[in-house]
């Protein structure tokens, strides 16, 4: 009975985690110590500053495309992307490389894990050469097996401290799609770099965390001499 109820207990714990809505971050939340996967396109192939390569790229489990009718090529340089008039180059970079749609498109940027499962959390750093002349939208889409979780938009003022991360947390979605525009309009012209990830607690683990805890009783019980029971 005692089992039973735990299974039980560890399947409804799954399903609310599913359902729960996702929390949006502008702040780096993830701890270096818990995450178990990172995109910093550091191992791209690059020809002069562009990306040459084929989409998805992936890297430390995490995968990134564009999703756009006309989509343009990658500028990867991150001391390009820097140049004066672009402030990506100021917050949202690490290392050589980064993942900037070069002279914008009219889609996304689109995250997934390259196994295919849901996300747990995730973050990542982000910029847009917009700040140089004005506010701008950083616009997000998640997604759970095709169908929409949650969407909204962060207003990002010109020069704004807050620039340089977006993340998610709490699990329930498997797609990200994220873009910046001027708060005027226009293309997406997102930059982003230094995806990290944890993954999310699978059914089978949460069943683990219930019969660990069947374990423990069964021995607590016996020990303690009040009944046996199987």
């Amino acid at each position: 009975m005692i089992a039973r109820s735990l299974i039980v207990c560890a399947l409804a714990m799954a399903s609310v985690a599913s359902q729960a809505t996702p929390i949006v971050y502008t702040y780096d939340f993830i701890p270096d110590s818990t995450r178990s996967g990172f995109n910093g396109f550091e191992n791209a192939a690059v020809d002069g500053w562009f990306f040459n390569g084929t989409f998805p790229y992936s890297e430390g489990g995490i995968s990134v495309s564009q999703v756009a009718d006309n989509p343009r090529s990658i500028w990867m340089t991150a001391g390009a992307i820097g140049a004066p008039g672009y402030s990506f180059g100021v917050t949202g970079h690490e290392g050589q490389y980064s993942w900037y749609p070069n002279g914008g498109d009219d889609g996304f940027t689109k995250l997934t894990l390259s196994n295919g499962i849901d996300f747990e959390s995730v973050g990542f750093l982000t910029g847009n050469a917009y700040t140089s002349v004005g506010s701008t939208y950083l616009k997000y889409v998640l997604w759970d097996n095709g169908e929409t979780v949650l969407t909204g938009q962060v207003l990002i003022p010109k020069g704004s401290p807050d620039r340089g991360y977006l993340g998610f947390g709490g699990g329930g979605f498997d797609e990200i799609w994220v873009s910046e525009v001027s708060v005027t309009g226009g293309n997406n012209a997102l930059a982003l770099d230094s995806i990290e990830t944890v993954p999310e607690p699978t059914t089978i683990s949460l069943l683990g965390v219930a019969l660990l805890g069947l374990a423990v009783g069964r021995r607590r019980i016996g020990v303690n001499g009040l009944r046996n029971y199987t």
